[in-house]
């Protein structure tokens, strides 16, 4: 009878494992064969991969990093956060940063922050925890939010992950005028191009209607150093990186009317090695990567001859004509 018993209750264990895996996903921690008690219990190390997508898409710089203190600027407190690791994002090791919720001094934590202050001259710059973007570290393992403690080079294994995927507009803005392009554009600079790649697959995403698409799209990298910036935070001598992707004429929108711009990739060509050109370009719209993109493929590179007139890459702009030169351009800038 006990030896029935004991049978019956092996086969349901093997029953439930049958039913119960083939519906895992990545967002579910494993299940473990404990002892033959036949209890289940989670993997302590399991890592939910959803809910650190979303931290990481919502964030403009993740660190580990350590509460020395505080500060107050205007009657605010804020936390200062010695850093101790860059995971992604526009800092270094050792940088103190502004977070502006309150810690405890010696606390260590991984931080997915969102920047407060973005879009703005501010001179300080205040950082603000994402929902759930606080994870409690002890060098080697971080407490979730739900109490599990997960290998700090998981989190790293995945964050490369998704660090390797392009983050794209989803849409170019075109413009009508010289006017119009620069208030358009993050960065306008004269610049030397170092190097053009060729197109390589790459995996993409993008946001569109508030959700995330992600495709394979071919797109290559223009290496280029900044000669003098005309407007922008570029200094002279900085060397900058920008992507280009196959089909952007595809999601290029006239900023007067909204409607779509016709055009192709015959339309426009690329800089070549050695090429001095006017570059207006905007930022990735991932904060925590360095690179930039043509502001839209007709508009984003414009070559400056030996005797000094310009010379867009496309037939398709509006706001440089053949005979604009680099220094009517620069004084209408000025002035």
């Amino acid at each position: 009878m006990r030896a029935c018993e004991k049978l019956r209750t092996l086969l349901s264990a093997v029953l439930i494992i049958a039913l119960v895996l083939p519906f895992r996903t990545s967002r579910e921690p494993a299940a473990v064969f404990n002892d033959f008690n036949y209890q289940f219990e989670i993997e302590e190390n399991s890592l939910d991969i959803y809910t650190l997508r979303n931290c990481f898409r919502n964030a403009s710089l993740i660190a580990e990093a350590e509460c020395v203190g505080e500060a107050t600027y205007g009657g605010r407190t804020v936390s200062l956060f010695r850093v101790l690791d860059v995971f992604a994002g526009d800092t270094k090791s050792s940088e103190i940063i502004n977070v502006s919720v309150k810690y405890a001094v010696g606390e260590r934590c991984i931080l997915f922050l969102a920047d407060e202050n973005k879009g703005e001259f501010s001179y300080r710059k205040v950082y603000v925890p994402i929902e759930g973007g606080v994870m409690q570290s002890n060098g080697t393992t971080v407490r979730m939010s739900d109490g599990r403690n997960v290998q700090i080079s998981s989190i790293k294994r995945e964050i490369d992950a998704m660090k390797s995927e392009l983050s794209v507009p989803s849409k170019y803005m075109f413009y009508s005028n010289m006017d119009e392009l620069l208030v358009g554009c993050n960065e306008c600079f004269i610049g030397r191009v170092d190097s053009v790649s060729s197109y390589m697959p790459t995996l993409c995403r993008s946001g569109e209607r508030g959700e995330t698409i992600r495709s394979e799209r071919n797109s290559l990298r223009i290496d280029v150093t900044v000669l003098n910036s005309l407007g922008g935070g570029l200094r002279s001598g900085e060397k900058i990186a920008i992507t280009q992707v196959d089909n952007m004429y595809r999601n290029v929108i006239n900023a007067s009317t909204l409607k779509a711009v016709g055009g192709g990739d015959t339309t426009w060509s690329l800089p070549s090695n050695g090429d001095i050109c006017l570059f207006f370009v905007i930022k990735s719209p991932d904060d925590k990567v360095n690179f930039f993109f043509p502001v839209n493929p007709y508009q984003g590179y414009v070559k400056i001859r030996s005797d000094g007139r310009l010379n867009s890459c496309s037939n398709m702009n509006p706001a440089i004509t053949d005979n604009f030169t680099l220094l009517m351009f620069t004084s209408s800038f000025y002035n």
